[in-house]
């Protein structure tokens, strides 16, 4: 990523040059449904994209039954990276995607997201993102393993709180 507004993402990509989204939709991580995802547009070719990013056990939840090509060697491989970055103490989250024809956007979003929006509760507004999310074309993209480093202090107080008798897990 070379750059990033509220209205659009740069990105560099492979053969040196860049492409640039506009940004449709952003719903944000929450400790409930433990992902975010973004609904961004290719000005160029203005292919529509719904990409989402969380903890591993819901993004593979949401791939299981992918129709696309290689899903079942993307999924063991990845399987396979998380449990290793896992086994590393890092902190592991899935990607994954589908491609949006206008027709199936301009329907949700009449149908699923401005509905929603009208009650201005963004717990409710937040479940639009789910019916785009219950299909086999949602494509598994790969893991990451991501260090998770402690603030500071945080070791001292834990120490202070295992010192006190409390157990943490």
């Amino acid at each position: 990523m070379t750059s990033r507004t509220k209205e659009q993402i740069i990105l560099k990509v492979p053969g040196n040059y860049e492409k640039t989204f506009k940004i449709l939709h952003f719903r944000k991580f929450t400790s409930k449904n433990k992902r975010m995802a973004i609904i961004v547009e290719e000005v160029l070719s203005k292919q529509i994209y719904f990409f989402i990013k969380g903890a591993d056990e819901v993004i593979l939840d949401l791939t299981e039954n992918s129709v696309a090509e290689n899903a079942k060697k993307i999924r063991t491989t990845t399987i396979e990276h998380i449990d290793s970055y896992a086994a590393k103490g890092l902190r592991t989250l899935c990607m994954a995607y589908r491609i949006l024809s206008q027709e199936e956007y301009d329907h949700w979003f009449k149908t699923e997201y401005r509905t929603r929006q009208k009650t201005l509760d963004e717990s409710i507004i937040d479940t639009a993102y789910d019916s785009l999310e219950n299909s086999n074309q949602v494509h598994l993209l790969g893991g990451t393993g991501i260090e998770d480093k402690l603030q500071d202090k945080v070791p001292k107080t834990i120490d202070f709180i295992r010192e006190s008798g409390i157990k943490l897990w």
